[in-house]
């Protein structure tokens, strides 16, 4: 069969090398699959987590023989010069044949060898992969290899080895002889429906798909089931919801007007000027004492911080005035909503702007203030930030400048802690941004 001939389906027997008794499984599948997704199929067939990196072989030996086919992270990582990138090779390139083989090494510590073998090919129909049966369970994630597992096995059945109690609550409800072809089932079909989410979010909204880029959509525990909740074609801008998120910014434009504002000697904002913020921009109930000082009012930070971060004012001779765009917006709602949505996240550091985007995601799913905490922190630490667990119930606040920018048009509540989900609007706001 060439690249070029129509798909067919292939029944392919997967063999753990080594093993006894056997542990095996069966599925079918189309050839024009393309090798990660055979990886895929046998991690969720046979039952494995996914955590190592893993590489195929056409060699009739080994699976360490021969032609290998290879993680482009592997090559990237040290490429000898005798691996390809499995990337863009279907199935029917190598297998094309009954009897045809293939070697699959999955976790290069513990070596888990498989051998692929076709049993049967067939016209392709509409069930697409499946997993067709099989026999045992899959050995738990490093274990050691297929001596590790012998070890294991023995260890469990002896009450009477050092190791017993250790490995019986180390490997919690594990049974060795039991495999469900139905479970299989559901894990090929809950892959397929998270890489096609993980498609859409990618096309949708190009700064998410940086974050998946460095971890796959099956880390984020908790931002997954919050994407099902996104619209993602919500992209109109509707002039009356704009005119109530940007109030506050069209009025301090207005304010600072032509002459633009004099500030004090150290460029704090005058007293009477942070006092009409506070008295004219519904600040009052929210607001910590009395004083009219900038730099005891965190309303007046998350106002000037956002006009110089959206390009809208700026300090000049002591004075805050505004940039050109900030006098072309200032009487132009959708125009500032465009703004903010178009230079959002905002962050100085990598981490402020990880966190933004992962911020700006739980918002767009409506999620509470206790949901964002848990969601970005469980999402942060899939892709690699070590964010302490103490700071786990206020780990929106790793996202400050886009968090200050959303309570500042009204998104997420001004509240302490930010706890409600904000209104409705806040959800497309905050969607467009990812946009």
């Amino acid at each position: 069969m060439t690249e070029t001939d129509q798909a067919v389906l292939l029944t392919i027997k997967v063999t753990l090398d080594e093993v006894e008794p056997p542990v095996w499984r069966r599925v079918a599948l189309p050839s024009n699959l393309l090798l990660p997704e055979l990886h895929n199929v046998i991690q969720d067939a046979m039952g494995w987590e996914d955590r190592h990196l893993h590489a195929f072989s056409s060699a009739e030996g080994g699976a360490g023989d021969g032609q290998r086919f290879e993680m482009q992270f592997s090559l990237d990582e040290g490429d000898d010069g005798t691996g390809i990138a499995e990337d863009d090779i279907p199935i029917g390139r190598l297998l094309s044949r009954v009897g045809d083989s293939l070697g699959y090494q999955y976790d290069f510590g513990d070596n888990w060898e498989h051998r692929l073998v076709v049993e049967a090919i067939g016209r392709l129909g509409d069930n697409g992969v499946r997993c067709l049966g099989g026999e045992r369970a899959c050995p738990p994630e490093d274990c050691g290899g297929p001596y590790g597992y012998k070890d294991f096995l023995e260890a469990l059945a002896d009450p009477g080895r050092e190791e017993h109690e250790h490995y019986r609550q180390w490997a919690g409800m594990f049974e060795a002889g039991r495999f469900e072809v139905d479970e299989a089932n559901a894990r090929i079909v809950s892959r397929r429906n998270l890489s096609e989410l993980s498609r859409l979010v990618t096309r949708a909204t190009p700064l998410l798909g940086t974050i998946l880029d460095r971890a796959p959509l099956n880390y984020h525990r908790l931002l997954t089931p919050m994407l099902r909740l996104i619209d993602f074609d919500d992209v109109d801008v509707d002039p009356v919801i704009s005119g109530v998120a940007m109030e506050k910014l069209s009025w301090m434009l207005a304010r600072i007007g032509p002459e633009g504002l004099q500030l004090t000697a150290a460029n704090y904002l005058r007293p009477v000027d942070v006092a009409a913020m506070r008295d004219e921009l519904d600040w009052g109930r929210d607001w910590i004492g009395n004083s009219s000082r900038e730099i005891d009012n965190h309303q007046v930070h998350w106002m000037r911080t956002a006009l110089k971060d959206l390009g809208l004012a700026r300090v000049l001779k002591g004075r805050l005035i505004l940039t050109q765009d900030g006098r072309k917006l200032a009487n132009d709602p959708v125009g500032l909503w465009r703004r903010a949505v178009s230079r959002s996240p905002l962050g100085k550091s990598d981490l402020e702007v990880d966190a933004g985007i992962l911020l700006l995601v739980t918002v767009a799913a409506g999620c509470d203030g206790t949901e964002r905490n848990a969601a970005i922190f469980d999402s942060l630490s899939a892709i690699g930030w070590r964010v302490p667990d103490s700071e786990r119930p206020y780990t929106q606040y790793l996202a400050r400048p886009t968090l200050d920018l959303l309570t500042l048009v009204g998104a997420v509540g001004s509240g302490l802690g930010r706890r409600d989900a904000g209104p409705d609007w806040g959800r497309s706001f905050a969607r467009q941004c990812l946009g």
